[in-house]
């Protein structure tokens, strides 16, 4: 499985300014297609099915958070739910969006 790559806040910037919920998904793709792991040219035994999860959805205009905190927030519910360590030098309290932790 690959790594999380750090989320920038832009998207969660826009959310704000257009007042739109931001909807968290989980992504995952069953057997394994088209990873670092599986060379593209080995074809796996069954049909891939990818399974678009949303597992919650936050209001930009609820939280006081603002789109760079809200950024780290979002990151860390990720990183939680996948169960990937938060990045070096993360803030130790993590602030909570919309039920986020």
């Amino acid at each position: 499985m690959g790594g999380l790559h750090p989320f920038h806040r832009g998207a969660f910037e826009l959310a704000a300014r257009a007042k739109v919920p931001v909807v968290l998904l989980k992504l995952t793709c069953a057997p394994s297609a088209l990873s670092k792991r599986l060379p593209i040219w080995k074809i796996a035994d069954h049909m891939a099915v990818l399974t678009i999860e949303p597992f919650e959805t936050i209001h930009p205009a609820d939280s006081k958070l603002g789109s760079r905190a809200m950024c780290q927030a979002i990151e860390q519910r990720y990183r939680d739910l996948l169960g990937y360590p938060a990045p070096a030098g993360a803030a130790s309290e993590p602030q909570s969006v919309g039920g986020v932790q």
